[in-house]
């Protein structure tokens, strides 16, 4: 049950909530593109690509809702929809977006959050945010935070980083032999794992999404409580329209050509000028040990064929994050809080959560998350 919160008399008079309309997306792009330094260009296109091109969004869902003073716009909320499967139904969970409102009504943000997760046209309200006053907000009408077994992780090989990021400032003169000898001694190390397991798997680099992705999807989505759905046209929207492309999407298939998973990478240049290859998410039946591992030593090949510096992925469940523990990885965690409530107050912290950092892990607005919350050694 959501606590009862009514701002006072002079609140309500100066400051009005209502629901955004398609005349307020200039003025709303303004807004946020002053609060968190965007260009107003990227964010009309993010805003056509969310509410206008988004397959789970139906004309009659909110695109969210703004606070008006003396005829502008001084507060926004989004409300983004996205398609999952609960208990082996597919519903439709709403993300609230862009929480922005400028300073001088600041404390008038609570109706935002209130209308948000009361509105009747949401069922399961959740929100991403790194922004502790914003977490505070939805905390005080009762949200949850799930944060076990959700984890963010940069994954970088200790050798690696101590080889090409360390070791030149330590002893300069040693410095391009040894990235030399072991640019060697790892590509014949990989070379030979690669040749044991790439009989078991094919990977297929591909712009379209095949039909046989249902099907998979389907039976993915059967072995966990929590899992996005991801059919054809959402993941085609996910990544091919997206304004901020390139994305790869790879295909694992098993040599009979049945599809058995899929990834999705990146190419991104993070902290310090290093060149990143990002797994933005790996979708497959983590319990066959043999295909985590021709996933793993796929990655690690496609870094060094491209000369990335660095690895990232975001483990999705603890079997992945053995695997990568075995090839020498270490985890750096990244924090980030997400909250949680339905309407009938469902969710819990003893749930099963593993799979639900996979709802937002292709959120158009995470990867600038991942890079301003690096850690101070990246």
């Amino acid at each position: 049950m959501i606590p009862s919160f009514e701002p006072t008399a002079k609140i309500e008079s100066t400051v009005q909530l209502r629901q955004a309309k398609k005349a307020d997306e200039s003025e709303i792009i303004q807004l946020c593109a002053k609060i968190f330094s965007l260009n107003p260009d990227y964010l009309t296109k993010i805003w056509q690509w969310l509410y206008h091109e988004n397959p789970a969004r139906s004309d009659d869902q909110p695109q969210g809702w703004v606070l008006i003073s003396n005829g502008r716009v001084v507060g926004y909320s989004g409300s983004i929809p996205q398609w999952f499967r609960l208990r082996g139904e597919k519903v439709i969970f709403s993300f609230a977006s862009c929480f922005c409102v400028l300073p001088p009504y600041q404390r008038h943000g609570i109706k935002l959050a209130r209308q948000f997760l009361s509105d009747p046209m949401i069922s399961y309200p959740m929100t991403n945010s790194a922004n502790e006053k914003t977490a505070g907000i939805y905390k005080f009408f009762g949200c949850m935070e799930i944060r076990q077994s959700m984890k963010r992780m940069i994954w970088i090989r200790q050798v690696d980083q101590l080889i090409k990021l360390r070791l030149p400032a330590v002893w300069p003169g040693l410095a391009w032999p040894l990235q030399f000898v072991w640019s060697i001694v790892s590509g014949i190390c990989r070379g030979i794992f690669w040749t044991k397991t790439r009989s078991r798997f094919l990977f297929d680099v591909t712009d379209k999404v095949p039909e046989t992705l249902d099907a998979l999807d389907e039976r993915l989505c059967s072995l966990f409580p929590i899992a996005s759905v991801r059919s054809r046209e959402w993941l085609t929207w996910r990544l091919f329209a997206h304004p901020e492309k390139p994305y790869q999407l790879v295909l694992v298939r098993d040599t009979s050509q049945i599809l058995a998973g899929y990834i999705v990478t990146a190419e991104r240049i993070v902290k310090n000028n290093l060149k990143a290859l990002v797994v933005l998410d790996i979708f497959c039946d983590d319990r066959d040990r043999k295909l985590l591992r021709s996933i793993v030593s796929y990655l690690l090949t496609q870094t060094e064929r491209g000369h990335f510096d660095v690895l990232i992925i975001e483990p999705i469940t603890d079997r992945i994050q053995s695997v990568l523990n075995g090839k020498g990885f270490v985890g750096l965690n990244i924090e980030k809080k997400t909250i949680v409530q339905n309407k009938n107050g469902q969710f819990s912290q003893t749930q099963n959560t593993e799979q639900a950092w996979r709802m937002s892990s292709l959120d158009g607005d995470q990867d600038t998350m991942i890079w301003t919350a690096c850690p101070g050694d990246i």
